[in-house]
């Protein structure tokens, strides 16, 4: 193909042509020694410069104006060379161009197919097809791709990305004036930032073709397997990190030392802690604390009055067992019985009952607690009893009983006011069956039983009285004829 070339040429140090000086596709040089140049009007009417490793010989021209070149052009030794065949230059040196660099077609705006270099640093690309490469990397004697750019923004690296950007340096093709109504994902130092409109995933982790972790934009996340904050908390072994690991089976183990906060809940809008479980073991919560459905079914609350609410569907199970070094000391049933194996201290108390071991008398039975806080040992039906006996005189056990005033030594616990009673001792010795003692070998009456005793003693004073008024009516009546 015959190329149209037309020279021209300069011996001025620095000069270069301005468009007005050259018709589209003339050439000019400068050759001054200390400033060899060739310059070219492209078709777009601009000046572009190129600049050859070698220098540029004193000739007048190549081919006069108004010829046609059917051969080559060499400036300097073979270090530039114009294919007229091919319509290609080929410079040993760089290229440069004051304003732009352009090859197939101008690709700005995807109007054709070519690249452009312009001059202040930008490089443009079209492609027809989408999903061919614009931009390919490969290592010299390496015929494997190692990067890629499309013409439809799809991208292939096959090394790390590494952003030391102090700002952010976009990953997406986005203006900088993306909102918060944008899709977007860019990479700043250390940081990826990923927005997206639903809450779908923004980042997937995959092993063998399955899915090991996501991440969505809702702030969800999943993992296949165990997640570690920190120092790795190992459930199985001594601890002594500061750290937390979310294991599979769904266990939290988390450890710091002191007895700082492992977990702290707090509700949204407020600085105040409504949880939180410390390293020690110890744990704060404002609220209700429930286990299962204590309501319905089985379980357990703890409100924040205080108050203790267990429920299980079977009478006989236990709501509550206290031990003591492996011991079992105390038990409550569902059913509402109960069993202490120690003192038991009630106050203003409606009527119920207690398993009561300590009573006295043998074996254990109903004790129940009065109005007044007293508790006594009524199970008096006679279908819960054999071997009844009535009680003879008690008289004389009555007459041996040493009523007493006396003041309690721990007159905080029992009061400060003047008491009237018995010495459990002094009693024990004459009616032994209404004296207990407990665990710790306090000793005390069951006024309730002294009942008895002191009812047989009562019947046999009536007795004796009505004797004796019998008796008396009768001498009365003696006296009485006589006179």
């Amino acid at each position: 193909m015959a190329v149209n070339i037309k020279l021209k040429h300069s011996s001025v140090d620095s000069k270069a042509p301005v468009a007005a000086d050259l018709e589209n596709g003339e050439v000019a040089l400068n050759i001054n020694a200390n400033s060899p140049a060739a310059y070219i009007k492209d078709s777009n009417g601009d000046i572009v410069k190129l600049a050859g490793a070698g220098s540029v010989t004193d000739e007048t021209n190549v081919k006069k104006a108004g010829d046609n070149m059917t051969g080559d052009l060499t400036l300097g030794t073979d270090k530039i060379t114009l294919d007229a065949t091919a319509g290609s230059i080929t410079a040993a040196g760089i290229i440069t161009s004051d304003t732009r660099l352009i090859t197939g077609g101008n690709p700005n705006g995807g109007t054709a197919d070519g690249c452009r270099f312009d001059s202040i640093g930008a490089a443009k690309f079209s492609r027809t097809n989408g999903a061919s490469a614009v931009i390919e990397a490969y290592t010299t004697g390496d015929s494997q791709l190692k990067a890629g750019i499309n013409a439809d923004g799809s991208a292939t690296f096959a090394g790390d990305i590494l952003s030391t950007s102090t700002g952010p340096s976009f990953l997406a093709a986005i203006s900088s004036t993306v909102t918060t109504a944008d899709n977007y994902a860019y990479l700043t130092r250390g940081q990826v930032v990923v927005q997206r409109q639903d809450g779908a995933n923004c980042f997937v982790g995959s092993q063998a073709g399955t899915i090991t972790s996501q991440i969505g934009a809702d702030g969800s996340a999943t993992f296949a397997s165990n997640v570690d904050v920190g120092d790795s908390v190992d459930s199985s072994a001594d601890w002594t990190g500061a750290g937390a690991t979310i294991y599979s089976a769904g266990v939290i183990y988390a450890g710091r030392s002191g007895v700082g906060n492992v977990f702290v809940g707090r509700q949204s809008g407020t600085s105040t802690n409504t949880s939180s479980i410390s390293a020690d073991g110890s744990a704060e919560f404002v609220g209700n604390v429930n286990v299962g459905d204590y309501n319905a079914a089985e379980g357990v609350q703890i409100n924040a009055q205080g108050c203790y609410f267990a429920n299980r569907s079977d009478a006989a199970e236990t709501l509550y067992v206290g031990q003591q070094n492996a011991t079992v000391t105390s038990q409550i049933f569902a059913d509402g019985t109960a069993s202490f194996a120690g003192s038991v201290s009630c106050g203003q108390v409606a009527a119920t009952y207690v398993t009561v071991t300590s009573a006295a008398g043998s074996g254990s039975r109903p004790a129940y607690f009065d109005s007044s806080g007293g508790l006594s040992v009524s199970s008096s039906d006679r279908n819960l009893k054999t071997g009844i006996t009535t009680l003879s005189s008690q008289v004389d056990a009555v007459k041996a009983l040493n009523p007493v005033s006396f003041n309690w030594i721990d007159s905080e616990r029992f009061g400060a006011g003047l008491e009237i009673g018995f010495i459990a001792q002094e009693v024990e010795e004459v009616i032994p069956e209404v004296v207990r003692s407990s665990n710790d070998g306090i000793l005390s009456v069951d006024y309730a039983k002294l009942t008895a005793t002191l009812t047989s003693a009562l019947q046999t004073a009536l007795t004796r009285i009505e004797t004796l008024e019998t008796e008396v009516q009768a001498l009365k009546a003696i006296k009485a004829t006589k006179k």
